[in-house]
């Protein structure tokens, strides 16, 4: 066999094509975090069985410009073991099953049938109407009223930290995990509306080392004046 190892850093580069090829197994592991991306597409395929597992922290997919399709031949699962599921839509959700259809959208809810239409209940009330807002998460930076980055302070000192742990939660359900950069800045954080946001400082296990409230206020536009980011 051969073996590369070093103290420091490894880098390989090619001008065309990089194959990595195993008649076995391929095994990758990182002692803090693996990066992938993709200029433009990125596929993978199994023929057996695929597993993505989190053993802590939010699983986050997005299609920024696009949809996203599940598709199943045989039965679909959404399981939520200890809290709720939540569907969320800016105009409508439908239900579809052969000539059945539930529609949700801004002009009420609708049953539409060819076929029978039982409820089952132990009481039957009507109320007068009620509305409530939706959040939809911003995936577009250029729908963004208000972003910048947040420079992430040492409780005693003040000073920013940087490589440091940090989670943070806006109103509108967007969750952006990372590590600050080394002037101690967070990526960019985007939003439709001004608003106040969770700031949570983490430690190298996950474990909460600080908490903070900042406003997130800063005019997008003039955030990215003639494609520089003034944060």
């Amino acid at each position: 066999g051969t073996a590369i190892t070093t103290a420091r850093s490894v880098h390989v580069a090619a001008d065309e094509h990089i194959a990595l090829t195993s008649i076995g197994h391929m095994a990758i592991a990182a002692g803090r975090s693996i990066y992938a991306s993709a200029r433009k597409a990125f596929s993978l395929f199994v023929k057996k069985g695929l597993r993505l597992i989190a053993g802590g922290g939010k699983v986050e997919i997005q299609a920024q410009q696009n949809g996203i399709e599940i598709i199943a031949k045989q039965v679909l699962d959404l399981i939520s073991t200890t809290d709720s599921i939540r569907l969320t839509a800016a105009k409508s959700i439908e239900l579809k099953v052969d000539g059945t259809a539930v529609r949700l959208g801004p002009e009420g809810f609708q049953v539409l049938t060819g076929g029978l239409c039982h409820l089952y209940a132990g009481d039957h009330q009507t109320f007068g109407p009620q509305s409530r807002p939706v959040n939809v998460p911003l995936t577009k930076i250029q729908d963004a009223k208000v972003a910048e980055h947040f420079v992430l302070p040492d409780n005693g000192s003040g000073i920013a930290m940087a490589r440091q742990r940090y989670r943070i939660t806006l109103d509108d359900g967007q969750v952006i995990e990372g590590t600050s950069n080394e002037h101690g800045e967070t990526s960019l954080v985007a939003s439709k509306s001004m608003q106040i946001v969770k700031l949570v400082l983490l430690r190298d296990d996950g474990t909460v080392r600080s908490i903070f409230r900042p406003a997130l206020t800063r005019d997008a536009k003039a955030g990215f004046e003639n494609g520089k980011d003034h944060g």
